[in-house]
């Protein structure tokens, strides 16, 4: 799913680096992770009331188009929000 300007990425502030990256792997993702337990990372997680780990964002022209918690396969609001930019 690519369109000029129109970004996923995902941030993770819990998992140890090494086994995010492994799951990811096994996986299959393809789209950025921030892989950070930094204390400074946590604070900001925490500071905008994230609920869970790992988060993800859709980015659109610089904007959050949506943003959710946690990792599902074929997440319904992922879709959603890439049909709403005309991605299919």
């Amino acid at each position: 799913m690519k369109k000029k300007g129109v970004r996923m990425l995902g941030f993770n502030c819990a998992d140890d680096p090494d086994l995010a990256k492994r799951f990811l792997k096994r996986a299959g993702v393809t789209f950025p992770t921030i892989l950070d337990s930094s204390p400074a990372a946590v604070q900001v997680n925490n500071a905008y009331g994230a609920q869970g780990v790992p988060a993800h964002f859709i980015i659109s022209r610089g904007w959050v188009v949506d943003s959710w918690m946690g990792f599902e396969f074929g997440h319904p609001r992922a879709y959603e929000a890439f049909r709403k930019l005309g991605i299919e």
